[in-house]
């Protein structure tokens, strides 16, 4: 949701180096390719892309750390509790469902998941 919120869906993102080889899940990212944000979003969703995740990061803050503290913004004005990570959302059963259903409130959100069912 924070990149949906913080940048266009259909902006076209060059994979970096930092944003290849990320250890566990992954949709092999190599550097120099092209991509819209929105497609990296579904390589997140679909398949749990860690480095669909830190290359959405670097695309929409130009860091992991900025992006996390965009994160953590979200998460204090939802009145959630802080995140430590940009790969591991630290809440509660409760919390994660009302996040979940939050972001079904963003239209662009609904843009993205509709396309994955």
């Amino acid at each position: 949701i924070i990149a949906i919120e913080n940048a266009n869906i259909y902006k076209e993102v060059i994979i970096i180096k930092d944003g290849c080889n990320i250890p566990g899940s992954s949709i092999y990212l190599k550097e120099n390719e092209k991509y819209q944000l929105i497609d990296l979003l579904y390589g997140l969703l679909l398949r749990s892309g860690n480095d669909a995740a830190i290359s959405i990061a670097l695309a929409v803050s130009n860091s992991v750390d900025s992006f996390v503290d965009l994160m953590n913004q979200k998460a204090k004005e939802l009145g959630y509790i802080k995140n430590y990570s940009a790969l591991t959302l630290k809440t509660g059963r409760t919390n994660f469902i009302a996040v979940f259903i939050n972001s079904f409130l963003n239209p662009y959100f609904a843009v993205v998941t509709t396309k994955l069912l």
